[in-house]
């Protein structure tokens, strides 16, 4: 009788134990969090599920005291301690949430897939309402570019924490009520859900740059994200 032959991904395969895997992870996010962490989160295919043999760990580690310098950052949640090779990915809260803002696949990933091993869960929910929140503004541009078309057209120049800088195209008079398109785009905006007050005008040579400050979203929009249809 022919015995089957095993490659080595296969016998690999079979040692991988997730449960005792996902029990190490969850130690090494507790001791991450003694040395100042405010949250760690699984992500990558340990998290998904499609894993193989030869994945590793792939973690988000979320510091507020983190050091500016990439690799002492780094150095500090590195622990080969544990049974699967550890890939930390340290960010503060900050800069999270401006890469949500700015549509990151990173959060993306956490909001779909994540998985908290230790610490805050409130990390999870803002991720997920800057991401909302940046959808939000793209639809309100998106309505106001069709009914404003051709006169006016409004760009996101930047979106971050705070402040949303859009930019305003067209044929329209500076002397006779330039400020209504802008009116029209707050209006659009905080229908969509994003509270905003207008913060700053600049004249350019095509129309004009508007800076507003952003409040968060409506509670109505809170309300919605809590509840999705």
């Amino acid at each position: 009788m022919q015995r089957r032959s095993w490659s080595s991904a296969e016998v690999r395969f079979l040692k991988l134990n997730y449960g005792e895997v996902m029990e190490s992870l969850r130690r090494y996010a507790e001791r991450a969090l003694e040395k100042g962490a405010r949250a760690v989160i699984l992500i990558g295919s340990l998290a998904r599920g499609d894993y193989t043999a030869f994945s590793d760990a792939d973690v988000l580690v979320v510091s507020d005291s983190a050091p500016e310098n990439p690799i002492e950052r780094l150095r500090g949640y590195i622990d080969p301690s544990t049974p699967i090779d550890v890939e930390p990915r340290v960010y503060r809260s900050e800069e999270l949430i401006d890469m949500a803002l700015r549509g990151s696949r990173l959060a993306i990933e956490v909001v779909e897939h994540g998985k908290l091993l230790a610490g805050d869960g409130g990390v999870v929910v803002e991720v997920e309402e800057a991401l909302a929140l940046r959808k939000l503004v793209e639809k309100a541009v998106d309505e106001y570019n069709k009914y404003r078309a051709p006169e006016a057209k409004a760009s996101i120049e930047h979106l971050k924490r705070g402040e949303l800088k859009v930019r305003i195209e067209g044929t329209f008079c500076f002397t006779c009520g330039f400020y209504d398109y802008i009116d029209d785009l707050k209006i659009e905006l905080e229908d969509a859900g994003v509270q905003v007050e207008v913060r700053e005008v600049k004249e350019i040579t095509e129309g004009v740059e508007v800076t507003f400050t952003v409040k968060g979203l409506t509670s109505r929009a809170r309300e919605r994200l809590a509840s999705p249809s």
